[in-house]
């Protein structure tokens, strides 16, 4: 998320849903505004408005929020130095320490009131996050002679440690920034040490506590007969109110074109309906002028049960029924859907047309992301990468290797990405094919790569229908003849392709060794590494093998089951 869409984000929200209190010394600037942002990306509907208190008001916002009303509100405490410390502010004059005095002894008067804040806070039952400022942070380090500083710096790791502990007690969360790098502009012009990609990611941090994300719509899933045209297509009604031009079919008409913006945020979108496919595909683009039937990703025809339609399409889609909405106007239909994949979620189509304005609000709401993941919409809106084929109960089914060879699948493994954003996008956003569930931040991997040995590799799909993008990543060490694997991500869409045995297969080409090791955990939702795992004679207890000559047997006959053509850039 760049400081553009951030700012998109937070002056689209119309109106908020309590209020999160950023309190700090210094003008929070683009801070505030990311995390606005970050709160709005999770929860949609209920969003908070992030507000801070005047410059340098640090001591009267803490008594603010400790007390009164606004001790019942979530507050973010971001912290520098010069809190603790006033002599080593930017305001100081001070330039070096040269030896220890009173003056450099962090503030325990403001220690205990921080401590004090949220425990009172804690009581009321409100949420409070406390950023305690990193050692990289100390202002004017770079001037302290060495034996000084390096005197000085332990002292003040290990109060942090102590402070952070005290906190946790309290009942607050405490942010670990690591080492991050100082903005000196924004400390020399207003106090605030935050570089742009820091507060991206700690706002994103910040909003996954106090708001943790709620499941993304993947796939929205309607009916057609009174829902995308009013009227029934089996009894004439369909037809005969869309060529009279009724009014009634302008809501419906309304609904079909945020059906397109929806899609084009990057969500798959398919019909479930009980219908006649031959007389449907007869009428359809005169009662749906607006919407093409080849819009449609995935469709299920037929007079049997919807839940059986919806658990087809999320088969075909390869994707989760907790990720999927389902829309009909009969909530008979409904609860037999939600009966059989209580996962699934549900909009009602309202009967009057007055409800019409928040039945499409609410949909909007559901399915709109502020801004949209490059990859998931170059999947759903290239017209060849859905499968035109209609489900019906009588589809005759493929071997799933005739399936996989008929795709014509290619997979393009590169090296040396750590650089590449959607590295860091599929390790912190995949929770079903990831090795051990490790979240990162950007400094973390910076770090890593700085390791002897260390590798980052990626990989991308495309098959018949086009291309899903860089759709895995990989990261490690190698040396001495040991692979090691320490992040494994897989996003869903690629899915019973193969491209998991691809990938690692690929890598043993280009890395020559005599075992390999993955750094493998079992999380709540990572079943398919575990399965991966056991298809290699792998467990969670030891995944790690010596005989490579038969791990690559079993990688070329998965990839020789697929017809997958591997390339290494």
């Amino acid at each position: 998320m760049k400081l553009a869409e951030a700012i998109r984000t937070s002056k689209a929200l119309k109106e908020h849903k309590g209020v999160v209190w950023l309190l700090s010394s210094y003008y929070p600037s683009f801070f505030q505004v990311f995390l606005q942002a970050s709160l709005a990306i999770n929860l949609r509907e209920r969003v908070p408005a992030v507000r801070s208190f005047d410059f340098d008001t640090l001591s009267r916002s803490i008594e603010e929020t400790s007390t009164g009303q606004k001790r019942f509100d979530q507050a973010v405490l971001s912290l520098v130095w010069e809190d603790f410390i006033p002599a080593w502010g930017w305001r100081s004059r001070q330039a070096s320490l040269s030896s220890f005095n009173s003056a450099f002894i962090p503030s325990e008067d403001l220690r205990k009131c921080i401590v004090h804040w949220v425990k009172q806070r804690t009581d009321g039952g409100a949420q409070s996050v406390v950023i305690l400022p990193p050692m990289s942070w100390l202002p004017l380090m770079w001037t302290t002679p060495p034996p000084f500083r390096d005197e000085f710096q332990l002292m003040m790791s290990k109060w942090a440690n102590e402070i952070a502990i005290e906190l946790r007690q309290a009942g607050s969360w405490v942010i670990d920034l690591g080492e991050p790098p100082l903005d000196l502009r924004g400390l020399i012009q207003s106090g605030c040490p935050w570089t742009l990609d820091l507060a991206r990611q700690t706002s994103k941090q910040i909003a996954d506590l106090l708001g943790p994300p709620q499941e993304r719509v993947k796939a929205l899933i309607i009916d057609l007969d009174n829902t995308l045209w009013a009227g029934v297509v089996e009894d004439g009604s369909a037809i005969r109110l869309a060529r009279e031009e009724s009014h009634n079919n302008t809501p419906h008409r309304l609904l079909a074109v945020l059906l397109l913006k929806i899609k084009a945020n990057g969500v798959y979108l398919c019909c479930c309906s009980k219908n006649d496919e031959a007389l449907l595909h007869s009428y359809f683009s005169e009662l749906s002028p607006v919407l093409r039937f080849e819009d449609f990703n995935a469709t299920w025809i037929s007079w049997g049960s919807k839940s059986v339609g919806v658990k087809r399409i999320c088969v075909q889609l390869n994707i989760l029924p907790k990720n999927v909405l389902f829309v009909d106007d009969n909530p008979a239909e409904i609860l037999e859907v939600q009966s059989v994949n209580p996962e699934v979620r549900s909009v009602a189509v309202p009967g009057n047309i007055s409800d019409w304005p928040a039945f499409l609000s609410s949909l909007q709401a559901a399915c709109f992301w502020p801004f949209g993941v490059p990859e998931d919409a170059l999947r759903v809106n290239d017209p060849r990468i859905a499968q035109r084929e209609t489900l019906t109960e009588e589809t005759p089914h493929r071997s799933h290797r005739e399936y996989l060879k008929s795709l014509e699948l290619h997979v393009l493994v590169k090296q040396r990405q750590w650089q590449d954003p959607r590295t860091l996008d599929l390790l912190n956003k995949t929770n079903q094919f990831t090795l051990n569930g490790q979240r990162y931040a950007l400094s973390q991997l910076i770090d890593y790569s700085q390791r002897p040995g260390s590798w980052c590799s990626s990989v991308s799909l495309k098959d018949i229908h086009g291309s899903f993008g860089t759709i895995g990543v990989m990261f490690g060490q190698y040396g001495e003849g040991r692979l090691v694997i320490d992040a494994f991500a897989l996003s869903c869409r690629a899915f019973d392709r193969n491209v998991e045995y691809a990938f690692l297969h690929a890598l043993l080409q280009a890395m020559p060794c005599t075992r390999v090791s993955l750094c493998a955990k079992e999380t709540e939702r990572n079943g398919h590494v575990q399965r991966f795992l056991e298809s290699l004679g792998m467990t969670w207890s030891k995944p790690e093998i010596d005989d490579l000559v038969e791990l690559r047997c079993i990688l070329q006959e998965k990839i020789q089951e697929s017809g997958l053509k591997v390339e290494v850039a």
